[in-house]
């Protein structure tokens, strides 16, 4: 009689079996647009997660002409609209925010003011220079624990910059940093360091701001053209700089400016996240319409995501790793008529999910 022969797998072709189903199922999760959803108000700009109640804040401008300019509080699972703080005195373009303090900061560009909005109270406090000067405010860098927030005021020509620094605790100015680099578009806090990298936009470079003395410690190149947004890796010690030409990445040494890894990611890149607990960077594409998923061991690109007409800002979900991304709506010319009405966008103005 034949014997029956049973199939016998040894431990290395079972380790083999075992390594390629992980690969698969790496695949299989890879990131994905869950849901999309269009906010009853227009004009949408940045967003935050909060991770004491897990709801998302959005600053709206809403149509030009009218006075809707809002926050609004969105529920993180549906995107509806739960809460709403009317900001009309002074419009909020940039957020952002202290989850210990449970308090906003948003740039009112327009205003010339920072606006600091306890959540406790949702009563807006726009804070301006004493003397009343305009200034272009626009990106807002938070130290959560001292409540304190950075905002960069966007000069002109060659002329210095300024960086804000506002006490949400006394809704007031604390003082304003002079950065002699013009152009100060986005920054990053490096808390543990007590600096801030700041990103000149105009001359392609990045500075080094010393907190304890307010001056320039150092500057390097930052290895691209038109940087716009920054965001820091602490226990990595690097920097990525988003370049609005033609658009992508640049992950630098945060020490010696030295590039680590120039990232193609699409058009007019403009957004940018980095996730430290999967070690992946988030790239919002503007002109592109996508946001580009970044592993950060190897850099290679792992997606580019569809989310809407003008992706541009990015918040996280920290536990769950959940990206939330703000798309702003086609809009009218510059010089399109008073009373000229933009045409309905039904991928603008909409807040998209992604899942990890």
């Amino acid at each position: 009689m034949t014997p029956t022969i049973k199939p016998r797998f040894s431990r290395l072709a079972l380790a083999s079996a075992l390594s390629v189903a992980a690969l698969l199922s790496a695949a299989l999760a890879a990131p994905a647009v869950e849901k999309s959803v269009k906010l009853p108000v227009s004009g949408v700009y940045q967003i935050v997660f909060n991770p004491q109640d897990g709801d998302l804040y959005v600053a709206v401008i809403g149509k030009r002409g009218e006075n809707q300019a809002a926050i609004l509080r969105l529920d993180a699972q549906t995107l509806d609209v739960v809460d709403t703080i009317e900001v009309d005195e002074a419009p909020v373009f940039g957020l952002g925010f202290s989850a210990k303090a449970q308090t906003l900061f948003g740039s009112a560009t327009t205003a010339g003011a920072v606006t600091v909005i306890p959540l406790a109270t949702k009563d807006p406090t726009p804070v301006k220079r004493p003397d009343g000067a305009s200034a272009h405010l626009r990106e807002v860098a938070v130290d959560d624990a001292a409540n304190i927030s950075y905002t960069t005021a966007y000069s002109s020509g060659d002329e210095p910059s300024d960086i804000w620094v506002v006490d949400g605790a006394k809704q007031a100015l604390d003082r304003i940093i002079s950065v002699d680099t013009p152009g100060a578009s986005g920054l990053a806090l490096d808390k543990k360091a007590n600096r801030l990298f700041v990103a000149s936009r105009p001359r392609n470079e990045i500075v080094i701001v010393d907190l304890s003395t307010d001056k320039i410690v150092a500057r390097f190149p930052s290895q691209g053209e038109n940087p716009i947004n920054l965001a820091y890796d602490a226990a990595g010690g690097r920097l990525f700089v988003v370049h609005q030409k033609p658009g992508g990445l640049a992950v630098l040494n945060a020490e010696s400016g030295a590039l680590i890894k120039t990232v193609e990611t699409g058009e007019n890149a403009l957004g940018i996240l980095f996730d430290p607990k999967l070690n992946r960077i988030y790239v919002a594409n503007r002109g592109a319409g996508t946001v580009t998923v970044v592993d950060g061991e190897s850099y290679a690109v792992i997606a580019n995501l569809k989310t809407g007409t003008f992706p541009q800002t990015l918040a996280l979900d920290p536990e769950t790793s959940t990206v939330y991304v703000t798309n702003k709506a086609q809009g009218l010319p510059r010089n399109a008529p008073a009373g000229a009405v933009a045409p309905d966008d039904p991928n603008g103005d909409t807040v998209t999910i992604i899942k990890p």
